[in-house]
């Protein structure tokens, strides 16, 4: 995909579909009945999760091999920070 529409708007993809998984997640965590999650690890952790995929986005530079390595090894991260998170929601 990112050789036929470009790095920026794929990474633009990915991250506003991650985004919108972070998004949902706490907005599950503060709407849903209590018992279900344990709401206050589980909002504070996605919302910084979704920081964090931002802070990702907005420091990738398109034209830089180096920057791209980074973003992609942000991605990675986030998707081991996720199971570091489960099982305290």
């Amino acid at each position: 995909f990112a050789t036929r529409f470009g790095v920026r708007p794929v990474a633009r993809g990915a991250c506003l579909t991650l985004g919108a998984a972070y998004a949902v997640a706490t907005g599950l965590a503060l709407l849903s009945p209590d018992g279900i999650f344990r709401r206050v690890p589980m909002a504070i952790g996605h919302a910084l999760l979704g920081l964090k995929l931002w802070r990702t986005y907005a420091r990738l530079d398109a034209s830089s091999l180096g920057s791209i390595k980074r973003f992609y090894g942000g991605i990675w991260q986030l998707f081991y920070l996720q199971y570091a998170l489960y099982p305290f929601i």
